[in-house]
């Protein structure tokens, strides 16, 4: 799930309690289906600790939250242990031109894969990197453009021979890549490698 601009973007993390409301309200609809919740702020919002306490306070305890900053000015050690002591997630991201670090905040992680043309040698680095976190749960997104790779990306990212490993979710893996733009052929397809990925880990 990922939140509304208007709460990011618009309002940039003010002014926002019922827009907020409204939108944990309707996730709450899929009771113990629902996955984490991401804000991404916007790439021009610099760090801002108070406005972030601020927000942090309005989640409901319990809720997996995630907050995606694109901004660098973002990425120190007040930010992080804001983050750990409500444990919501910062995003671990990469795109063409620029990755964020790779920082745990969360008993569980979030991360977006967004780059296209992954080798098999990037998508192993990955999982052992998204291993060596710790996390009881990690959920990895590939960006929809690469949908047609994604369920490959998937299997590689979340297969291991080791029976303690993190547990990667694929499905969220599959609803993500193969999205509405897609041809319903490539939806079974998503969520029949997403099936047996999951029963991998």
């Amino acid at each position: 799930l990922k939140a509304s601009r208007r709460i990011t973007h618009d309002n940039r993390l003010q002014d926002i309690e019922s827009l907020l409301e409204f939108v944990l309200r309707g996730a709450n609809v899929l009771g113990a289906r629902r996955g984490p919740m991401l804000f991404q702020l916007p790439p021009n919002m610099r760090k801002d600790v108070a406005r972030l306490s601020s927000f942090l306070a309005l989640l409901p305890a319990g809720a997996r939250t995630a907050i995606e900053c694109r901004h660098p000015s973002w990425f120190d050690e007040e930010v992080y242990e804001l983050l750990r002591a409500r444990e919501v997630a910062m995003v671990v991201a990469e795109q063409e031109d620029w990755a964020t670090p790779v920082t745990s905040t969360a008993p569980w992680g979030y991360t977006r894969l967004h780059r296209s043309g992954y080798t098999d040698e990037d998508l192993v680095r990955w999982r052992d990197t998204i291993r060596a976190q710790g996390w009881s749960e990690a959920f990895v997104f590939f960006a929809v453009c690469a949908a047609r790779y994604a369920a490959s990306n998937s299997t590689i990212i979340a297969s291991s021979s080791r029976r303690r490993a993190a547990s990667i979710s694929a499905a969220c893996i599959a609803a993500c890549s193969w999205a509405s733009r897609c041809r319903a052929t490539n939806a079974r397809s998503a969520a029949s490698a997403a099936s047996m990925v999951a029963a991998s880990t």
